[in-house]
């Protein structure tokens, strides 16, 4: 009688035999490797716990955007017993994804699952899969394999510390590592809060956008999040020896959102409102939210706002600008 831990192992290389060909018939053995108690599929991206029905949605999906398949590589494989009927994998896959675009790399796929018996067979009740140090919109399930969306309303937020240089010129590297990485994890769990999107980090620079995945009044969530943000730094300033204060700048219009790129699979948006949203920001003045009149039209019956003027950016235009009250 085989060992639970081969008969693990086994299952996970059948799953992925049966998932790296876009062919009906393979897809269809990937579905009978699913427990009838499957509690569902998760990625670094969201959490769908949802049973057989969305996985067999989800691979259709996935060979409609791939319709040549992939190819993998098991680069590390550990196996855990939890008890005499259910076992946890560990595995580390390298990918290439053959899109209609051209192959799509990705050299590091982490993915866990858990499996269960069922009758006499080992079968999985739980995956979740993630792309260490990369990102992308959850409705892109392939990234790289789709093309471009328009999104033609959303609202661009960035940040930017007001004093970074001093910082950076009279303390440690390594402290001023530690102090960004709690404050960026904090504003990450603001932006989640507040059914935003984190685009990425330049730096001491935070970009998010809002309206690209859940339907909302975007602006009004730009601004919330922003007004969140900025008590929280106030109220940690209070506690801590460093001082933060930062720049927030938000405008709204179309944007185009996009993975660029063969390798770097990070999802990024493109056209004049990121740009103009960047301008914004650094127009501003440190501990204030600073709007363009765009934005102010979308959230002014609801926020309370002070006009500034035309200020001019760098690329000469007057812009309305302004600050959140």
């Amino acid at each position: 009688m085989k060992s639970l831990e081969k008969q693990s192992k086994e299952a996970f290389i059948k799953l992925f035999d049966a998932i790296a060909s876009s062919e009906t018939r393979s897809l269809k053995a990937a579905l009978t490797l699913f427990h009838p108690n499957f509690r569902g599929y998760g990625s670094s991206l969201s959490e769908k716990y949802i049973g057989k029905d969305y996985m067999e949605w989800f691979l259709d999906e996935q060979a409609k955007q791939i319709p040549q398949g992939l190819t993998y590589e098991i680069l590390d494989m550990h196996f855990n017993q939890i008890n005499e009927s259910v076992a946890e994998m560990f595995a580390d896959l390298s990918i290439e994804l053959l899109t209609p675009r051209g192959p799509v790399a990705i050299d590091l796929m982490r993915v866990t699952a858990v499996l269960a018996k069922f009758d006499n067979d080992l079968l999985f009740t739980q995956i979740h899969t993630s792309v260490p140090d990369r990102s992308a919109v959850g409705e892109t399930i392939v990234p790289g394999a789709t093309e471009p969306k328009i999104y033609e309303e959303a609202s661009i937020l960035f940040t930017d510390f007001s004093g970074f240089t001093t910082l950076t010129s009279t303390l440690p590297a390594k402290k001023i590592l530690s102090e960004l990485n709690d404050i960026f994890a904090n504003f990450d769990e603001i932006i989640l809060k507040n059914n935003l999107t984190k685009i990425k980090i330049i730096g001491d620079a935070y970009m998010a956008a809002a309206g690209i995945i859940a339907p909302q009044d975007h602006a009004i969530a730009a601004v919330t999040a922003a007004q969140q943000i900025q008590e929280y730094l106030t109220e940690r300033n209070l506690r801590s020896a460093i001082k933060w204060h930062t720049r927030i700048g938000i405008h709204s219009g179309q944007v185009i959102g996009g993975v660029i790129g063969s390798r770097d699979l990070s999802f990024d948006l493109y056209g004049d409102t990121v740009n103009l949203a960047s301008a914004v920001e650094q127009a501003g003045a440190a501990d204030k939210i600073n709007i363009s009149a765009y934005t102010y039209g979308l959230v002014h019956e609801k926020i309370a706002c002070e006009y500034r003027g035309k200020i001019e950016i760098k690329d000469k235009r007057m812009i309305d600008m302004y600050f959140v009250k």
